[in-house]
């Protein structure tokens, strides 16, 4: 049964074209102080609900070549140098292609949106791949991307019910550094508004 302060993994996958694949990364702990007591199905319910918001802002600028398949809940424990997957709570069926109809950018090309922590050199970054050439201006993001990037922005801060006052809280959970291991809430995000790339993204080098 899930408790209060646990955390979680949460990636979504997308089907990329020259078969690759792509994930996005998210943290998050549970806020369950009074308990509620929520349960597994609870927690899937609510990070798929939140998933769903997520793609209604980005898949209108998908490629339609680029489909989001599926996203993967896990609860995480630090193992001594790694997060480590205890339980999986299960996967959230998506299947959304995207509906944007001029050519990809090249794989590695994505939006990014970075958000803060109260440490300074703790942030966190996601990359958003499968983007059309009809979503920017040379480098430059349409306006009207923009502003969707910003809304997903500051849902990612917003904290997601699960049931009662439990809720789920964005966090960074650190891998390495003085940080490694800690999770730390994220305060505030901002979005780029020129594309970012990511080398390894591309067919045949990794994912």
């Amino acid at each position: 049964m899930p408790t209060h302060n646990d955390k979680y993994q949460v990636r979504m996958f997308y089907a990329l074209p020259d078969g690759v694949e792509a994930e996005n990364v998210w943290g998050y702990a549970l806020g369950d102080p009074a308990p509620d007591n929520p349960s597994n199905a609870d927690i899937l319910a609510a990070i798929s609900a939140r998933q769903t918001a997520y793609l209604a802002y980005l898949s209108p600028w998908l490629a339609d070549v680029v489909t989001v398949t599926y996203t993967q809940v896990d609860r995480v424990e630090w193992n001594v140098d790694f997060w480590e997957t205890v339980e999986h709570l299960g996967t959230i069926a998506h299947n959304v292609t995207g509906s944007e109809v001029t050519e990809m950018l090249p794989h590695g090309v994505a939006a990014v949106i970075t958000a803060y922590t109260s440490h300074p050199r703790v942030r966190c970054r996601k990359f958003f791949p499968g983007l059309a050439e009809g979503d920017c201006s040379g480098s430059t993001l349409l306006p009207a991307l923009q502003t969707d990037l910003t809304s997903m922005a500051a849902l990612w801060l917003t904290g997601i019910v699960v049931t009662g006052a439990a809720k789920l809280y964005a966090q960074a959970l650190s891998v390495s550094g003085a940080y490694a291991g800690t999770v730390s809430p994220l305060v505030a995000a901002a979005i780029s508004p020129i594309m970012g790339y990511q080398r390894r993204r591309k067919p045949g080098v990794g994912s």
